[in-house]
């Protein structure tokens, strides 16, 4: 198998490399009998008395000259052999991971959704119903913590008020923790649970609420940032339990990150929805499917994969959560 891949590696970069290499013979030749071979035809006298003589392989400097002119085009060409050698190594490592990554994902959502399916039909207690969000959730945390080889953190939320607001989420609709994974449980300290969490409170859910009730930005429905500490302008309604870092956290960009709170600085989060929810749908959204990580500065989540793949779990989960938790309210 590497033998193989180590093969097309070679294959593929030696042909890019030769083609850089011929490319730059126009500019190398249009210096040789351009500028540098006009220069040489009017100072003859410079090559064949003083400027090779430094290079003792013959007598003849400008057999000297021919001989260094092979050497530089030898090692220009070995500098673009090593350069895109480099390059596609590189590439094909991060699609060797990638596909592991995202294969491994596949493995570990089959399990986590045979046991949504299994139950999905069958009377649970709220109990029985964490006890499965929170295994899909373990499982959601492996596949990151994987991929990133840092500690990750996956909750579910769920809009807690909706009886009481027409069903239809807003602003000041109340945000709950349903379930998170088993070593993140902690976190619902008496502190946090005292806080009056809502969407405005929270940057990451008012977006997607707000994109969610303009009607024509379907898709911008999630939040994605790699380095919470250095968005000022980010809020989160845990900040309540750290006073001292609201005050300073807009007026010092150093000391925000200095004195960041959470346990995470990286966070992907996407509505709980089905995936063609409209603004008119009732129960269009009924929570948050929230992953994170303490990685920063890095590309801990993308767009082009993890979003996509998190919107999907979560189109795949709001059935479920919607037979079982809301409508069981």
């Amino acid at each position: 198998m590497i033998t193989k891949i180590l093969k097309e590696i070679l294959t593929k970069s030696f042909s890019q490399g030769i083609v850089s290499f011929k490319n730059s013979l126009t500019g190398i030749k249009t210096w040789l009998f351009g500028g540098a071979g006009s220069f040489f035809s009017t100072n003859t006298n410079i090559i064949s008395q003083d400027m090779l003589t430094w290079w003792p392989l013959f007598n003849n400097n400008w057999l000297n000259f021919g001989v260094v002119l092979i050497l530089l085009l030898f090692i220009i060409f070995l500098y673009f052999q090593a350069r895109f050698f480099v390059i596609e190594s590189w590439r094909r490592w991060i699609l060797i991971k990638r596909e592991s990554v995202y294969g491994k994902a596949i493995v570990l959502l089959a399990e986590g959704y045979s046991q949504i399916h299994k139950y999905s039909k069958i009377d649970t207690t709220d109990e029985q119903t964490k006890t499965i969000l929170t295994q899909f959730c373990n499982n959601i945390k492996e596949i990151f913590e994987y991929k990133t080889q840092a500690q990750s953190s996956v909750s579910i939320k769920v809009i807690a008020d909706f009886h009481h607001q027409d069903n239809v989420a807003n602003l000041n609709s109340r945000v709950e923790n349903l379930v998170r994974d088993s070593e993140s449980e902690s976190r619902n300290s008496a502190n946090y649970k005292v806080i009056q969490h809502t969407v405005a409170k929270n940057t990451c859910y008012q977006r997607i609420l707000t994109n969610f009730m303009s009607g024509n930005k379907q898709d911008k429905l999630f939040f994605l940032s790699n380095d919470l500490p250095g968005e000022v302008d980010y809020e989160n309604s845990s900040f309540e339990q750290y006073p001292d870092f609201v005050d300073i956290s807009k007026e010092d960009s150093k000391q925000r990150r200095t004195k960041w709170p959470l346990e995470y600085k990286s966070e992907l989060v996407v509505p709980i929805s089905a995936w063609d929810s409209t603004k008119e749908d009732e129960l269009a959204i009924l929570g948050f499917l929230c992953i994170d990580c303490q990685l920063e500065k890095k590309e801990v989540f993308n767009e082009e994969y993890d979003v996509k793949m998190i919107k999907g779990i979560a189109d795949g989960l709001y059935d479920f959560i919607k037979i079982k938790v809301i409508n069981n309210e």
